[in-house]
């Protein structure tokens, strides 16, 4: 099954057709209409949707319309509608394992970077376009860690994106980068002279 926005679409009307049909109390009307439903869900090109009319049909009673039949009914609707989701959610499920996978190939840095991995890259990338905002990020935040502090310029760290669909960590993260940065400057020369000094031997 394609994982689409149809996917999801299918499970939502699956519900309220079932959640119409278990409003109608009169048992009669309630198996006549859910025939109805049946036959006009055989009409799709869904086969999931298909196999729910065919499940539901297996087990519905030939003759009786009673009380016992109509509860029985509807507890196999929704134990079915509840199959019905769980064969929706596999392919998400399988997506998503690939997905936990494969989301490292976003932090590699160009030093790191060999033909697998720039093939991953590229395959990933091309699945999920939407993330290239983040392997830019990944790039910059990198160059600007490789830099020494002689060479590193305020406007690499000015034009790091706090882009309005990033979540609030990473937003925080990159908006502490900013404000830190002339104090890391003062500790970097700190350092820098701090290597350069002489050091005292301890008389202790």
């Amino acid at each position: 099954m394609e994982i689409t926005h149809k996917t999801g679409q299918s499970a939502l009307d699956m519900t309220r057709l079932v959640l119409e049909i278990v409003k109608i109390t009169d048992y009669t009307l309630f198996f006549v209409v859910l025939r109805q439903r049946l036959r006009q869900l055989h009409q799709s090109s869904e086969l999931n949707i298909k196999a729910f009319a065919m499940a539901i049909e297996e087990h519905l009673p030939t003759r009786s319309t009673t009380q016992k039949a109509y509860i029985r009914t509807v507890l196999d609707l929704f134990k079915k509608l509840k199959t019905f989701y769980a064969e929706a959610r596999r392919p998400i499920k399988t997506q998503q394992t690939k997905f936990n996978k494969r989301k490292w190939a976003l932090f590699y840095q160009p030093e790191n970077l060999n033909l697998d991995r720039v093939k991953l890259l590229t395959r990933f990338l091309a699945i999920y376009p939407e993330l290239q905002p983040y392997r830019d990020l990944t790039l910059s935040m990198g160059s600007i860690y490789r830099l020494p502090l002689t060479l590193l310029k305020d406007q690499l760290i000015d034009q790091l994106p706090i882009r309005e669909e990033y979540s609030d960590d990473l937003k925080t993260a990159i908006a502490t980068i900013k404000n830190i940065r002339p104090k890391s400057y003062v500790f970097g020369n700190f350092v820098k002279k701090s290597e350069t000094t002489e050091k005292v031997p301890s008389q202790y």
